[in-house]
């Protein structure tokens, strides 16, 4: 009887002293800024009627580096080469190992390729260019299958050989192949 209807959410909190008064609804929490000394909300938060009525370019815009945050728009020049993404992403860059879009998957092999179009692509093949893809495939797998079902033996060669089960060298035999591990 004395319940809020269930779609409406409940209302927020009053903010902590000292804190801008923006509700994040995601967060269910204020913002942890400090307000501005003449508002109740921070810089990143402070509505548009609060701001100074005489300064049209007091307008927020998103970071073009990051939109996820806002940027003054009289600031957005200087902040763009000192955007903290940037700085991140130039220090990554840096790394040794690094490799722009290594994983995106557009590269040569995939060349950007979706799904989709690979599945119509198999659609459209003719009966016996879906057998040869097969027995491509069957090949490929035997060929890799046989690798790995010999696999083990190289590390129960080398157990035995760190072991001192045996004197100098062990031998392995691969498809009829003897390899020895010195």
């Amino acid at each position: 009887m004395g319940r809020a209807p269930a779609n409406r959410e409940p209302s927020p909190p009053p903010p902590p002293p000292g804190r801008c008064n923006f509700w994040l609804p995601n967060k269910r929490r204020h913002c942890a800024n400090s307000p501005l000394p003449t508002s109740h909300y921070c810089g990143n938060h402070l509505p548009d009627s609060a701001s100074d009525a005489g300064a049209l370019s007091r307008r927020r815009v998103p970071c073009p580096v990051d939109p996820s945050h806002t940027v003054l728009e009289e600031n957005l020049e200087a902040h763009v080469s000192k955007c903290p993404l940037k700085k991140q992403t130039a220090a990554l860059a840096a790394q040794p190992f690094y490799s722009k879009g290594i994983n995106s998957g557009g590269g040569e092999g995939g060349g950007g390729v979706t799904s989709a179009a690979k599945r119509a692509a198999v659609h459209k093949l003719t009966e016996d260019e879906l057998h040869a893809l097969i027995e491509k495939i069957k090949s490929v797998h035997a060929t890799a299958a046989v690798a790995m079902r010999d696999s083990y033996l190289v590390a129960d060669a080398c157990d035995n050989w760190m072991r001192n089960q045996v004197d100098r060298c062990v031998f392995a035999t691969f498809d009829g192949v003897k390899v020895g591990i010195f």
